[in-house]
C-alpha cells in the first residue's frame, strides 16, 4: 500500500517480546489490525507514536503477518499524550476508545465514526464529549433515538418517553406503560446534543448518560451476539 492512511490508534497489544499489534480506526478503511516489528528500535522509534487516542499517518509494506498489514513508516499527525495526561482526561479517552472499538467491525467503512471520535478526542476536557459521542456512535448503528416521536406508534412524546427494551428507540407511554419513563425536558436535551455538531461547553448530564447508555448496551449486545454468529459461520 503506498498512500499513507490516517488512523487513531484504538489499543495496542504486545506481541512477543518487541512487538505490537495496533487496532486502529481509519475513515478509508474502517477499523483494522496492523503489525508494528519492533517499534522501540532506534531506527524506527514509533513506540512513542504509537499511543491510543493518537492520530498517525501510517504506510504498509505489501508483506503481511499472517492477516495482518505490516507497518514500514508511522508519522505523528495529532498528539493526544498532554489531555490524556491528567486522570479525567485518561479516563475519558480509554471509554471512548473501547466504545468506537466495540461498535464496528474489522474492515466495516466508518468515516463518520472515526470523524466523531476525532473531534472527541480533541474535546477531552469538555463535560459533554462522552454524552455526544454516545450519541454519534447510536447514530452510526442507524439507531439514533428520536426525541419527538413515539418508535412504536408516532405520536408525539409530550409527556416524556421510556427505551423500548428492544432496542427500537423511544417509546410512549401508551404503547410502554411501565419502566423508567425519562420526562420531556430531558428529550429536549437529547435533541439539543442531537443538533450539536461538536462537543460544546457544559457539564456532563447523568441522566442523559443513563438514557444514551442503556440504548447503547442494547445495541452492542445485538453487535456482539451478530459478531459471535459471524465467527462460528462455517467457511464454505
Amino acid at each position: 500500500m503506498d498512500e499513507a492512511i490516517r488512523a487513531i490508534v484504538l489499543g495496542r497489544v504486545p506481541y512477543g517480546d518487541h512487538d505490537l499489534i495496533l487496532p486502529v480506526l481509519s475513515a478509508e478503511l474502517g477499523r483494522l489490525s496492523v503489525y508494528a516489528r519492533r517499534p522501540r528500535s532506534k531506527a524506527k522509534s514509533w513506540h512513542s507514536l504509537l499511543v491510543p487516542g493518537n492520530t498517525v499517518d501510517l504506510r504498509f509494506s505489501g508483506r503481511k503477518r499472517g492477516d495482518l498489514q505490516t507497518l514500514t513508516q508511522v508519522d505523528l499527525v495529532t498528539d493526544r499524550s498532554v489531555s490524556m495526561s491528567e486522570p479525567v482526561g485518561l479516563a475519558r479517552a480509554a471509554y471512548l476508545l473501547e466504545l468506537v472499538s466495540a461498535s464496528t467491525r474489522d474492515g466495516v467503512v466508518a468515516p463518520s465514526l472515526a470523524r466523531a471520535l476525532e473531534l472527541s478526542l480533541n474535546a477531552l476536557t469538555d463535560g459533554q464529549t462522552s454524552r455526544w459521542m454516545e450519541l454519534q456512535t447510536l447514530r452510526h448503528l442507524g439507531v439514533e433515538p428520536d426525541p419527538d416521536h413515539c418508535s412504536r406508534c408516532g405520536a408525539q412524546l409530550i409527556d416524556g418517553a421510556a427505551l423500548d427494551p428492544k432496542g427500537q428507540g423511544l417509546n410512549c407511554r401508551s404503547c410502554m406503560s411501565r419502566g423508567r419513563h425519562y420526562p420531556r425536558a430531558l428529550l429536549d436535551r437529547l435533541r439539543s446534543l442531537g443538533e450539536t455538531v461538536v462537543p460544546t461547553g457544559g457539564s456532563s448530564d447523568h441522566e442523559l448518560g443513563i438514557l444514551l447508555g442503556r440504548a447503547l448496551r442494547l445495541q452492542l449486545g445485538v453487535l456482539k451476539s451478530a459478531k459471535v454468529a459471524a465467527a462460528l459461520k462455517p467457511k464454505v
